[in-house]
């Protein structure tokens, strides 16, 4: 079982539980691909953020994550940021990617 960290929403929950097995988890990227979860967390460690475009103190987490990345070039840290925004918002979603080059795997969660 792979441990993740989470962060910005799910960090008021540290308290109750450290980690979680999200490995039964698919969601779709924002190609529209399928992502499964258990295939892609062999990994030195695994970052998972909830984030939203209207949500702009996750959006400022995004930069502190990408330095944790450059400080330990020498590991394999896989970032997974989960968009909650709505159907109607992926095309801010999809800009909002081009716009920011963040080496994160961007995963859509919509339904919640």
């Amino acid at each position: 079982m792979k441990k993740i960290v989470f962060t910005t929403i799910i960090l008021c929950f540290a308290a109750l539980s450290l980690s979680q097995d999200i490995s039964g988890i698919k969601l779709k990227d924002i190609n529209g691909k399928n992502y499964d979860m258990k295939k892609n967390l062999d990994n030195d460690a695994n970052i998972v953020l909830f984030w939203a475009t209207w949500c702009m103190p996750c959006q400022k987490e995004f930069p502190a994550i990408e330095k944790i990345l450059k400080k330990h070039p020498d590991k394999k840290i896989n970032v997974i940021a989960i968009s909650k925004d709505s159907p109607r918002s992926m095309a801010k979603v999809k800009s909002f990617v081009r716009k920011h080059n963040y080496p994160f795997t961007y995963l859509l969660d919509a339904d919640g």
